[in-house]
């Protein structure tokens, strides 16, 4: 949606963050915002995999992107916004850790939130996430 100009990729992120830290402080809730925990669940794994939009192996390996990305159409201004608020909250809520390592572990508590039958997530990994996702409310919120 938000790629497409239909709305801003900032707001639309802000408030699946927004929702994400409500159903960490209070994982009851989590079961009436499913469809939430699918859409930031979905926007990580396009951050992780994504090479037009965010952290990928090509860049794990290289440093950079490939040159050949520059044939592809323009980001979209937002997108590229969007994209450093999340790395700048991974930097923050996992200090250490690959990118990749921490977007698998916030995909793994979103997970088990929204699907409780499933497990349910760890202390420490429920902490790391709500850091992560204030974060990027936060930063979202000044831009």
């Amino acid at each position: 949606m938000a790629g497409r100009g239909w709305d801003d990729a900032r707001a639309t992120t802000r408030l699946l963050a927004g929702a994400a830290v409500e159903c960490l402080q209070n994982p009851a809730k989590a079961p009436e915002r499913v469809t939430a925990l699918d859409n930031i669940y979905r926007l990580l794994e396009a951050f992780r995999t994504n090479p037009i939009f965010g952290f990928t192996s090509i860049e794990r390996r290289h440093g950079h992107a490939v040159d050949a990305f520059t044939i592809s159409p323009p980001r979209e201004k937002h997108l590229t916004e969007v994209r450093d608020v999340i790395r700048d909250a991974i930097a923050v809520a996992f200090k250490g850790r690959s990118t990749d390592q921490a977007v698998v572990e916030v995909e793994e508590v979103l997970r088990l939130l929204a699907y409780p039958n499933k497990g349910k997530p760890k202390k420490p990994a429920m902490i790391r996430a709500t850091r992560f996702f204030t974060e990027v409310t936060k930063r979202l919120a000044a831009a």
